[in-house]
């Protein structure tokens, strides 16, 4: 991969992932669940002011 480059995997992907080159590199991770029990209010995800 080159600078700028991004890769996604699926979820309940097994195996490694490297970094061989001498750059560091960022990962980002998340994890979205759904609400048990049915959906959550509109202003769920709203920040408070």
């Amino acid at each position: 991969m080159e600078e700028g480059d991004s890769a996604l995997f699926p979820a309940g992907v097994g195996g490694e992932v490297r970094n061989e080159g001498d750059e560091p590199a960022a990962v980002l991770v998340a994890d979205i669940t759904p609400l048990e029990g049915g959906v959550g209010t509109p202003a769920a995800g709203t920040p408070a002011p």
